[in-house]
């Protein structure tokens, strides 16, 4: 009984040592996945090929977040792709460049609150 008891003593602080590192990494998983949902950045447009033309940007959804880059224009002449619209104070994106021959993208908008206009998109 004794061997028992001074078994299950010298667990327990192991067991609570796991227990609260458990709780303060989860703490720290949680919060970062709320605040990254919080910003809701656009994504990247895909890119084109031959003579297709870049997708655009997405636009931001979250509160703070940055439009997508538009994708680059395919390599025969395509357009690139515009960029997102950011949403308060996050930064429009950026437009794609274009192909050989093509047009750049244009640059989104910023935010309302204070984000800045994305950048036009080099042409080919």
């Amino acid at each position: 009984m004794m061997k028992k008891k001074s078994l299950l003593l010298s667990l327990l602080p192991l067991s609570l040592l796991i227990s609260s590192s458990l709780i303060y990494t989860s703490s720290i998983l949680f919060s970062s996945t709320v605040h990254a949902a919080g910003h809701g950045n656009g994504g990247k447009g895909g890119d084109g090929k031959g003579s297709g033309n870049g997708g655009d940007g997405g636009n931001a959804k979250g509160n703070n977040g940055n439009g997508g880059d538009g994708g680059k224009g395919g390599s025969n002449g395509g357009r690139g792709g515009n960029g997102g619209n950011g949403s308060g104070s996050g930064n429009g994106g950026n437009g794609g460049s274009g192909g050989k021959g093509g047009q750049g993208g244009d640059g989104g908008k910023g935010g309302s609150g204070g984000g800045h206009d994305g950048q036009q998109g080099k042409d080919g």
